[in-house]
């Protein structure tokens, strides 16, 4: 894929949960420069369902702790909601963040796939 393709995919998709009434955006920001420093977006599904969606942390404050602290943020918003029954589609590949999730947040695993995907070279 050329350069920039999937950056651009991601902000198309955190741009679309401003828009769409369903889905959600929560920022953590530096107020005196305005710079994003971790974001996170989710979808409500049900009357007391959600799906979590993308999140990030910006690169130079990676080890902060700015990740859990924004994911707490969204899921202590979403249990004042109502919401109970929380989905969240994670990569094994991305194991930091499973042992975040699983671990320390108490999701528990009740579902898993494998989904396989072949490059061809251009």
């Amino acid at each position: 894929l050329p350069p920039g393709i999937s950056g651009a995919r991601y902000r198309r998709f955190v741009r679309q949960s401003f828009e769409v009434a369903d889905e959600a955006v929560y920022r953590l920001y530096d107020p005196e420069s305005g710079r994003t420093l971790a974001f996170k977006t989710h979808r409500l599904t049900g009357p007391d369902r959600a799906l979590l969606l993308l999140g990030g942390v910006h690169p130079a404050m990676k080890q902060a702790g700015l990740g859990p602290l924004n994911s707490y943020l969204e899921l202590n918003l979403l249990f004042a909601q109502g919401i109970r029954h929380i989905t969240s589609h994670l990569s094994a590949m991305n194991l930091p963040i499973v042992n975040v999730e699983v671990r320390k947040m108490g999701y528990h695993v009740v579902e898993t796939d494998v989904v396989l995907r072949k490059i061809y070279p251009v």
